[in-house]
């Protein structure tokens, strides 16, 4: 059931929490960093909007036509068009370098990227009525900030089996007493779990590891696992550091 099937109001509210600053020669000792509330979708999002009535009509016809609108925004997009959406526009971007004048577009050695800026419109809003309500201090045992999935380029979206990904973070190393509890899990929607076997980086703030080769379709949570604390100081027991994100395996 969506959460959203209430007609509520939604205040421009963010809830965060603190988190040491580890930058050198930090002045301030904490760094705050939204609670993700829930992960929510294109339906979701219309549901949303027609409880509390701001879309109007037929919620099947609302989310069909919402993704008409963005696939058509992303056939523009990749034609060469700048799109402005009114709260922002996206705009096209090529990466990488060229040789020579003559030199062709070649995917393993540029990219495609697309830009976001946010318009004025939506930058009044963020002055003007958006507010953050800090919620104390976080959780200290550790935090995922975000993954990076090397081989798609993407950030906290998906995931690539076979291939690796950077979890980024505090408090991630890998170190306990159970070897077989301790490392990097994927659990899917029914609860199963899948271990990584490969680590090629064991850091506090970073941990690189491959996706495991038979991870089905479908979203996934990643839990790393681990009894690290600070230093050379241990926890009694492992505890679970979950992704704020699920990501996904395409079909």
């Amino acid at each position: 059931m969506s959460p959203f099937n209430k007609v509520k109001e939604l205040a421009y509210t963010i809830k965060a929490r603190l988190y040491d600053n580890n930058l050198r020669e930090a002045k301030s000792k904490y760094v705050a960093r939204p609670e993700i509330e829930g992960h929510i979708g294109i339906d979701e999002v219309i549901d949303s909007g027609i409880a509390r009535g701001d879309i109007i009509g037929n919620s099947w016809d609302a989310k069909l036509h919402v993704r008409g609108f963005l696939r058509e925004t992303i056939r523009l997009l990749l034609a060469g068009y700048s799109v402005n959406l009114f709260y922002f526009h996206l705009s096209p971007s090529i990466t990488g370098t060229f040789d020579s004048p003559h030199e062709p577009f070649d995917k393993k050695k540029h990219g495609i990227t697309i830009r976001f800026y946010i318009q004025g419109t939506l930058r009044r809003i963020i002055e003007e009525e958006a507010r953050v309500v800090i919620q104390g201090l976080a959780n200290t045992q550790g935090f995922i900030e975000k993954i990076y999935d090397i081989s798609s380029g993407l950030f906290d979206e998906v995931l690539t089996p076979g291939h690796s990904i950077r979890i980024i973070g505090g408090r991630l190393k890998l170190l306990g007493d159970g070897t077989e509890e301790v490392g990097v899990f994927f659990l899917n929607a029914l609860g199963q779990r899948f271990k990584t076997l490969e680590i090629s980086t064991n850091k506090a703030s970073l941990l690189m590891v491959r996706v495991p080769d038979n991870l089905s379709a479908g979203f996934y949570t990643v839990e790393v696992v681990t009894q690290y604390l600070k230093g050379n100081k241990l926890l009694k027991k492992a505890h679970v550091i979950s992704s704020p994100v699920r990501l996904e395996v395409k079909g």
